[in-house]
């Protein structure tokens, strides 16, 4: 096994384990797990360089765990303030057409 495997695996086995235990539709956990990954792939190497004590595999793994807890957190919050809603608005407006 090539040595840079495990460092990234361990961003979505993070992001798998913190699955467990959050609700949610198949599509939304799925869209959680690849954010976690995403976010794990990207932050893991920069926040070793700026931690230098703590091991590129460990932070992608806590990146992976946390990125889907904030994931989780940033649509609860779209659902809470019906962004959707507000988006669609905005987009309607700016392009000036009359909604349905």
């Amino acid at each position: 096994m090539p040595p840079d495997i495990g460092k990234l695996a361990a961003g979505p086995v993070g992001s798998a384990i913190a699955l467990l235990w959050l609700p949610g539709s198949w599509p939304r956990r799925g869209a959680m797990f690849l954010a976690g990954g995403g976010m794990s792939y990207y932050v893991a190497p920069p926040l070793t360089h700026w931690l230098p004590y703590l091991p590129e595999g460990f932070a992608g793994f806590l990146v992976g765990l946390l990125g889907v807890m904030v994931t989780q957190k940033l649509f609860d919050t779209w659902v809470q303030f019906d962004a959707g809603t507000i988006l669609k608005t905005a987009v309607y407006k700016w392009l000036r057409i009359e909604p349905k």
